[in-house]
Formats: C-alpha cells, structure tokens, sequence
C-alpha cells in the first residue's frame, strides 16, 4: 500500500516507517530541511521524501497518491512546551492542513493519555476526558475535528491514545534512556521520588508493528488505547536497569517529591485495539531493556 507518514524522523514515526518498509509497502515522509534523518542508506533509498519547502510538494504528493495518512508531526511534546496555547493551536491546524491535502481512504492519527488527564487506574476510551495541559487540549480539539471530517468524507479513522513508550531513537531525557544513561556513565548516585508509580511501557518496535497492522483494515474507525498490559513500579524498573547494566548506582528513594497531581498509574486498557487489529505486544520489557542496553553501547548514544 501507498502510505503517507508524518513525524517520520522522531521517535514513534521513526518505528512507523521502519515496520512499513519491513512489511513491503511504499512510503511517503514529510521532513523539514532541518530535521535530521534517522534511516541508514538501504531505509532511506526506499522512502519518498517532500518538504512544504518545495514548490511542487502538492504534485509529489498526487504523483504518489497515497492511500493512507499516518499523522505523527506534533510540535511541542516535551513538559516545558505542553501549554504553549500558540504553539499547540497550530498543531492543530496543520493537523488539519495535511488532513485535507489528499483524499486518503484511511487516516491514522496519534493521540494521547494527556487526553485523559491525570490517572490513577488501567483507563479504557470511555473514560472521562480531562486534559490539564493545552497539549491533551488540542489533542481532543483536532480528534474531534477530524472524526467530522472524516465521517462526511467517508475516509476510515482511527485515533490512538499512545501511552509510555520507550525504544531506538528516544530523546535521552525520557525516563528509561536517562536512568539507564547514567548506570551505564558509571554515576554513583541518583535522586529519585519513592518509585511507587506505576507505569506500562510498551516497545517502540511492537508499535510500529501495531499500527502496521491496522493499514486497509476497514468498518472500524474510532479511538483506540495503545499501552502495555504490564504495569511495572518505578522502583521496580530502576532496580532492574540498573541489575541489566552491572551497575553499582545507588538510588536515593524518596529524596524527591511527588508533584501535584502525580499519576500514580498509568496504563491504558488496549483490549478494544487487539480485538479489532489483534495482539502486538510481543517485546517483554526484560527483553526491550536488554535490547536498547545493547544499542546504547554499540552507538554510544541514543
């Protein structure tokens, strides 16, 4: 199939596009001059890449002709820029300018838990929506408009609420490549809270997987959790890295406080997805560890 990607080069579209190019199929890639190419020589002579810099990006796109949307670009998902209103507000409208810009059969867009608000149970989508940030704001704002949309259209939707990922290619400041970043430095100490929290990670891998999975698939559209089953607590995890890494670390529990607010839980209820696209996890955390440990020390970096 003829698939057009967003957010490619970051961290989720990344695993989307290697999975599609896994699986056979023809990929089209937005990019920015400035963003930096993840994909090694072989990926990237497979891929079809335009920039809204180029004045003929309309024509590459209807030469291509895709069928699918998968709509990853998203500005502002780090914690300092969440409530940027601006900076979200215009998200959402080029959520909606790419969403127009071919008459695609299918779009799959990415959501997320903040859409959700804080948690402190395992949510499925029927639970109450309250987003604190502008961030899950916007989130539920370009859902709702794209749900019209499509609908009047006849396109096939799909809307992912994604919860913890980790894997290749995640920004170092995320939680499992910064405590596994410094067991690995050798660093002696860590500040933490008392690790009660309980999160669900799932494999970036097993997630490109499962979006894969849902390409031409139709008579389904709507919102679909995509999470882990397997809640772990922080200390937990903590004390596993650091066993995985031959580390010597000593975490300092408690020496931080909760946040206002703190989620206590988080894990998205993903029956609804794996009875409809079937089962994707497949990656044990144990094992995704053990993976991302080995590529953090053959490229020296994430």
């Amino acid at each position: 199939m003829r698939i057009l990607i967003t957010g490619a080069t970051g961290f989720l579209g990344y695993h989307v596009v290697k999975q599609a190019l896994a699986q056979g199929h023809d990929v089209l890639c937005l990019k920015r001059k400035t963003s930096k190419n993840p994909f090694n020589d072989v990926e990237n002579k497979r891929i079809t890449w335009f920039d809204f810099e180029d004045k003929d990006y309309k024509e590459i796109v209807a030469r291509f002709a895709p069928e699918i949307l998968v709509h990853g670009a998203w500005g502002g998902v780090n914690a300092a820029d969440r409530n940027d209103e601006q900076l979200q507000i215009k998200n959402v409208e080029f959520s909606m300018f790419i969403t127009r810009l071919y008459p695609y059969k299918q779009i799959i867009s990415m959501g997320s838990q903040d859409e959700y608000g804080p948690i402190d149970e395992i949510v499925e989508e029927t639970h109450i929506l309250n987003p604190i940030t502008q961030y899950g704001k916007k989130k539920i704002e370009y859902c709702k408009l794209l749900t019209e949309y499509c609908r009047n259209n006849q396109i096939e939707m799909h809307w992912l609420r994604i919860f913890n990922m980790y894997g290749t290619k995640q920004a170092s400041n995320w939680i499992i490549p910064a405590v596994m970043n410094r067991c690995l430095n050798g660093e002696k100490e860590m500040d933490t809270t008392k690790g009660e929290q309980k999160y669900a990670y799932l494999y970036a891998e097993d997630f490109g997987k499962a979006v894969v999975s849902m390409f031409g698939v139709k008579g389904v559209s709507g919102i679909y959790n995509i999470s882990s089953s397997n809640p772990i607590s922080l200390k937990e995890l903590f004390n596993m890295i650091k066993k995985l890494t031959n580390s010597s670390i000593k975490f300092n529990y408690g020496a931080i406080p909760y946040r206002l607010g703190q989620s206590m839980m988080i894990c998205g209820n993903a029956a609804k997805f794996k009875h409809t696209f079937g089962e994707f996890e497949n990656v044990s955390l144990e094992q995704g560890l053990k993976f991302l440990i080995k590529y953090l020390n053959d490229n020296e970096s994430f």
